[in-house]
């Protein structure tokens, strides 16, 4: 894993590869056309399929609830919607393999620079 980050300093942005992932809500991403070629329009269509796919994405188990209304949601999905998260594949790997490193890494980014976003 090759994680860096860089500070915009003209807009106090902070940019991250690797380290989080940010999951927008399905309201607020479009379906991308790139899912048209794996997928018919009634998959796309559904309201569980952003959901599952990005649950999938970051490697989370798929656990449908049912609400009293009978409709399927994915809980999972809604503790990551519009945050930025670690992947679990990173906590698993890059940061069980060299915490001290990771840790020392992100202190040194966060106590060095206040940033207005992410």
């Amino acid at each position: 894993v090759s994680e860096s980050a860089f500070h915009h300093k003209a807009s106090n942005t902070l940019f991250v590869t690797d380290a989080v992932v940010c999951v927008p809500s399905s309201a607020d991403f479009p379906i991308q056309p790139i899912f048209e070629t794996y997928f018919d329009a009634t998959v796309l269509v559904d309201p569980t399929f952003w959901p599952r796919t990005v649950l999938q994405a970051v490697f989370l188990p798929l656990r449908a609830e049912s609400d009293s209304s009978g409709s399927q949601y994915y809980p999972g999905y809604e503790a990551l919607a519009n945050r930025l998260v670690r992947a679990p594949i990173l906590r698993a790997f890059a940061d069980a393999r060299s915490p001290n490193e990771v840790s020392s890494w992100v202190h040194n980014i966060v106590e060095n620079d206040k940033f207005d976003r992410i």
